[in-house]
């Protein structure tokens, strides 16, 4: 692994003018996005890391109205007013989990066949092959659907229900089943993010979180709490999570169809309808294609599910009050995952691997690291001191995880790496080596939730263990093995890594230090004054909108331009994802605005071009991808009309 964005030997080759590869690149025309006045469709259709940055952005404004919807709904409406029962979200995930292997197996991995087979037929312009893959999921999962429900059914009816264990939930086993029939409701949505149609993807995923997901979760807790009241034998809890396991299936239809109707859009301009997707024909070496590397992909999932079903049945056995401290941890990882922002990289790392494009991989992996320093470092501070105060004054029931947040903060900083190598080798056709890292993280997974639960175990060596911190921390050993393992890996087997650790790791570090004393003031201002719910609710609305909008085109991304965080190339590519970025256009520009401003008028915007990520071999490769691709669809659509 190298960490740095330039070696030695290319530094050498920079300083000598002879040298054959710096005279090509100097005869090379730049093919920067800014050499032509793109619209937003052309900015989407060509290839680029504006598009990654630009399907990040698209959601940003969105997410702002998911996480004040968030704040409201899961700190006060639902601990007051729908669910005052953290055991309800306890029992739903404790259901999931048991069934999440058996759900693994039949599925047979293939559902990240569709982002890496379509991803790589699109970039080609191979639409035949790409409407077979969309086909074979679809009907894969609708047959296989059917074989889960009945398996479940049966097993809740004839045997479940006789174990004292499991006969309280065998309504839950049931209802839950219903999510694998017909089991393809995602698939149109997938499409869109194999399309690399980022702008599409985000407004379902805003629509299904806000308007869907919580409107049908919210009836059918009310629903299941009504029925669960009316009748003795059932009761307002079980009625209660009932309702949203239900609420939770039946808004998936409503995004399907949403879905639909974006990626039919889509379809048009290539000549082909919706109704093409749902022909039941397939070749062999589609069917084939999709099985192996599902197969592959899929021992990574039963890896996962083994190991998380052995820890749902420590922590029932063991964990004191088990279904009232996952209920509480669930709200308080809600609230730490904001800081997991992932970009949509698996389907741009699949189109620019499996062509070959290995300068173009390599420029997304270290320009996709940039932005993981960035976003991580600032939201991991903003959120770890500012969300807990106000989580505690305002979450009635659930007002107890406001103290989880911050030992969650500590595992969920390395998520991010871990899902990006994840993308990168299922991406690059390497299922295989997701799966072995994974399994080191489920070894150190199950090892360390063993000695920290088991009663026999380390709890035995300390008086008054705290069961529930040993718990919030068990999973970081195992997050911190997979990502050296996975990293390793990828250097190894598919592509050297290179780090660039100024833009990645000192400049986002020491952008932080100014809004240190700024938290302090805020949360002092907050002590002060949230006297009652409704001044806390509002305070912590603001703070919310301070850390998504204010924070970073104020101080953030001007220090990062006044400390040589950027490099030229870079910042187009944040004016270009600034252009296609949808309602967060207007904050992407500001914050790329000042970001320039400051770089430009710095004395360190050399060490910043000093230290770039070198784009140019980067950026031809991406324009022989484009010239590719429309030389095939020319030659389809000439075909096509002669027949």
């Amino acid at each position: 692994m190298i960490m740095d964005s330039e070696s030695s030997s290319n530094t050498a080759a920079e300083n000598n003018i002879n040298s054959p590869v710096i005279e090509e690149e100097k005869n090379e025309t730049d093919i920067n996005d800014d050499q032509i006045d793109l619209t937003t469709d052309e900015l989407w259709q060509k290839t680029g890391f504006q598009r990654i940055l630009g399907g990040y952005f698209y959601k940003y404004i969105l997410n702002l109205a998911v996480m004040v919807f968030g704040l409201v709904v899961v700190a006060v409406i639902i601990p007051e007013y729908i669910l005052p029962y953290p055991e309800a979200l306890g029992f739903q995930s404790i259901v999931s989990t048991l069934f999440a292997l058996m759900f693994t197996l039949f599925d047979v991995g293939i559902g990240s066949a569709v982002t890496r087979f379509v991803a790589e037929y699109v970039g080609r312009g191979e639409m035949k092959k790409t409407l077979e893959y969309i086909r074979f999921f679809i009907w894969f999962q609708m047959f296989t659907g059917l074989i889960q429900m009945s398996i479940i059914a049966i097993w809740g009816i004839f045997f479940a229900s006789n174990m004292a264990e499991f006969a309280p939930m065998v309504w839950f086993f049931l209802i839950n089943s219903c999510i694998q029939y017909p089991g393809m409701l995602g698939i149109y949505k997938s499409c869109l993010e194999a399309f690399q149609r980022y702008d599409r993807s985000e407004i379902i995923k805003f629509i299904q979180t806000v308007a869907l997901e919580s409107t049908t979760s919210l009836l059918f807790i009310m629903l299941g709490r009504w029925w669960g009241s009316s009748n003795p034998m059932i009761g307002d809890l079980m009625g209660a999570t009932i309702g949203s396991i239900l609420g939770r299936y039946i808004d998936d239809f409503f995004a399907m169809m949403l879905s639909a109707k974006f990626f039919a859009d889509i379809l048009k301009p290539y000549g082909i309808s919706l109704m093409d997707t749902l022909v039941p024909h397939v070749s062999k070496d589609v069917a084939k294609n999709a099985l192996i590397f599902g197969l592959k992909n899929m021992a990574q999932s039963i890896f996962y599910q083994i190991s998380m079903l052995f820890m749902s049945l420590l922590q029932i056995l063991y964990l004191p009050n088990y279904a009232t401290i996952i209920g509480l941890m669930s709200v308080a990882d809600t609230i730490a995952r904001i800081i997991i922002q992932d970009m949509p990289t698996k389907a741009s790392i699949s189109e620019a691997y499996n062509n070959d494009k290995k300068n173009l991989t390599d420029y997304y992996i270290q320009s996709q690291f940039k932005w993981y320093g960035i976003l991580t470092f600032y939201l991991t501070l903003e959120v770890g001191m500012l969300i807990p105060p106000a989580v505690g004054l305002i979450a009635a029931n659930y007002a107890a995880a406001a103290w989880m947040v911050p030992y969650l903060l500590i595992s969920r900083f390395f998520i991010p790496p871990i899902h990006f190598s994840d993308s990168v080798q299922q991406g690059a056709d390497k299922p295989e080596y997701a799966a072995y890292s994974l399994f080191v993280q489920m070894v150190f997974r199950v090892i360390f939730f063993t000695l920290l639960i088991h009663p026999r175990l380390i709890p035995s060596l300390f008086d008054g263990y705290n069961y529930t911190v040993a718990y919030l921390l068990a999973d970081l050993p195992s997050f911190i093995a997979k990502n050296i393992f996975a990293w390793w890996i990828i250097d190894r087997k598919i592509i050297k890594v290179k780090i660039n650790v100024w833009q990645t790791i000192i400049t986002p570090a020491l952008a932080l230090i100014p809004l240190i004393p700024l938290n302090f003031l805020f949360l002092n201002i907050f002590n002060r004054l949230a006297t009652n719910t409704i001044i806390a609710i509002s305070l912590a609305l603001i703070f919310v909108m301070l850390i998504l909008f204010v924070l970073p085109i104020l101080i953030l991304f001007p220090a990062l331009g006044f400390l040589g965080g950027w490099d030229d190339r870079q910042l187009e590519h944040l004016k270009n994802a600034g252009k296609i970025s949808g309602p967060s256009k207007f904050l992407v520009m500001g914050m790329y605005k000042t970001a320039k401003w400051c770089f430009e008028h710095t004395p360190l915007r050399k060490m910043g071009n000093k230290h770039k990520i070198p784009w140019k071999k980067a950026d031809r490769e991406a324009m022989e991808l484009i010239k590719a691709r429309e030389v095939k669809l020319l030659e389809d659509y000439s075909i096509k009309k002669s027949n």
